[in-house]
């Protein structure tokens, strides 16, 4: 689909089955790639002997074809995000991170992926991350260790925020996020959670 016009009216293009029609709702990725007409999309589409598939999902948004290959096993949590972004593009290299807040890369022509790095962050049903790539090779995770039931502890919501780079990802510096007190009332709206309605532009550890 795409929106024209000053109202952004919807317009769509084309329409395509995935691999397994059975399936629920597919987490998708938070943004999307563009290169060469093609629209790239991380996300989940079928089962491959019981094990949910991260894929790759390949739109040409000339003729409306799609491809979809697997580059990938999802963890079997109920909640999935993967993120990736224009910026994480590098020639043909994509990086993206999934479901275990991992930094992958994986090549659009040949499709082999690895692993760059893991960053401390235990992400099960309860505790969510955010991640987004910046400009400048910068990358920010917003990350929220605070389970379901306990953001009015004595200590309130735990949040911090991890920075590292496309340049070196094996390096990262972390920062707490404090005064978690009114990071728990802020986020006490079943609406709001800290990491889905959080991300850090430009972090600064505090005095």
């Amino acid at each position: 689909m795409k929106f024209t016009d000053k109202e952004l009216i919807p317009e769509v293009l084309s329409s395509n089955l995935l691999p397994d029609v059975t399936m629920g709702p597919v987490d998708i990725s938070q943004q999307v790639v563009l290169k060469d007409n093609i629209v790239y999309i991380v996300g989940e589409a079928e089962y491959i002997d019981d094990k949910l598939q991260t894929n790759l999902m390949m739109w040409n948004k000339e003729n409306g074809a799609l491809e979809v290959r697997s580059i990938g096993a999802s963890t079997n949590l109920s909640f999935r995000s993967f993120y990736t972004h224009q910026n994480a593009l590098k020639n043909d290299e994509l990086y993206w991170f999934n479901d275990r807040a991992e930094l992958k890369r994986t090549n659009l022509k040949t499709f082999k992926t690895d692993l760059i790095q893991s960053y401390n962050v235990d992400v099960t049903e309860e505790l969510y991350y955010s991640a987004r790539f910046l400009k400048n090779n910068d990358i920010h995770m917003v990350v929220n260790d605070t389970t379901w039931g306990n953001s009015f502890d004595k200590d309130g919501t735990k949040m911090r925020i991890l920075k590292t780079s496309l340049n070196h990802p094996q390096d990262y510096t972390e920062f707490p996020i404090k005064d978690g007190k009114r990071l728990s009332r802020l986020f006490s709206k079943e609406s709001l959670t800290p990491t889905h309605n959080s991300f850090a532009v430009n972090p600064k550890l505090a005095e």
